[in-house]
């Protein structure tokens, strides 16, 4: 608060004259002007966080300081890669084998999307999850370019399932989907299903140990039956049984293209294996 500057007089009445006492001085206080504070930087918007949006990858070099003793040590060489000038040169991403957890695939969404020319994503037993597809889903729609994605053996749910569905819509160039070893489940089948209508470049899809039952085909073949440039399709060590062969035979019927359909390890009895294999002399049917 200001100190008021004015002069106050008080008046003293002494043998009928009016004397005034001399204003009190103020001079000794002082304010002190209050510190300000300082606001924290805003945080990198994930939104923005692409090789389109944030060109000069100021947004990522933010999060990159933010983080750098965080992130692994082989996600981390793809972060130095990029901000180094060469994010062309990432074309394939491989991590076969090595545990990502979900904090982890938080990072590795993050800088995938400044590699424009990136083609092969391969998470292939990776310790994803539900939880860590989820982050891997969200960088998906900026990975326009991507023709091979394998998330096998991840212990992804039809819960994940419904993320990822919601990413493989965006792959328009994707060639092979490998996400075989995971528990798709009913919701799963239905969201997948509707994602595979998408995919029309799509030639390879491997759904083996899946636990597909019958049901679940049923639901998938409205998707499946979609992909018209569709050549090998794995179904192998599911739950089909004999009540799936009208199934099959629609989309093997459907599919001029298809040229090889996995069905061993399945619930079929030998004349129901046999009369799967005998659906088409075209395509190659292992029961």
């Amino acid at each position: 608060m200001g100190i008021c500057r004015s002069y106050c007089l008080d008046y003293q009445d002494t043998n009928s004259s009016k004397v005034a006492k001399k204003a009190p001085d103020y001079s000794a206080y002082k304010t002190t002007p209050q510190p300000q504070i300082a606001q924290a930087a805003p945080k990198p918007s994930r939104k923005n966080m692409n090789y389109i949006n944030d060109s000069s990858k100021s947004l990522l070099k933010s999060f990159y300081r933010l983080h750098k003793s965080e992130i692994d040590p082989e996600i981390l060489l793809i972060y130095l890669e990029v901000l180094n000038g060469e994010p062309r040169n990432v074309q394939e991403v491989s991590f076969k084998f090595r545990a990502i957890n979900a904090k982890q695939a938080k990072f590795l969404s993050v800088i995938l999307p400044y590699c424009p020319d990136l083609y092969k994503l391969n998470l292939w037993r990776t310790n994803l999850g539900d939880s860590g597809i989820k982050y891997i889903t969200k960088c998906l729609p900026n990975l326009l370019r991507l023709q091979q994605l394998s998330i096998e053996e991840n212990n992804i749910t039809e819960v994940g399932f419904s993320y990822l569905a919601k990413g493989l819509r965006h792959l328009k160039n994707l060639k092979i989907l490998s996400i075989h070893q995971n528990i798709l489940g009913i919701t799963g089948a239905q969201n997948i299903s509707v994602a595979l209508q998408t995919l029309e470049r799509l030639e390879e899809l491997y759904l083996d140990s899946t636990k597909i039952d019958t049901e679940q085909l049923s639901i998938l073949a409205g998707g499946i039956s979609e992909l018209w440039n569709l050549k090998k399709l794995g179904l192998a060590f599911n739950q089909i049984d004999g009540k799936s062969a009208s199934t099959i035979k629609e989309i093997v019927d459907r599919l001029k293209g298809l040229k090889e359909v996995f069905l061993s390890g399945n619930q079929l009895n030998e004349d129901e294996a046999e009369a799967m294999v005998n659906l088409s002399q075209r395509v190659n049917i292992r029961a």
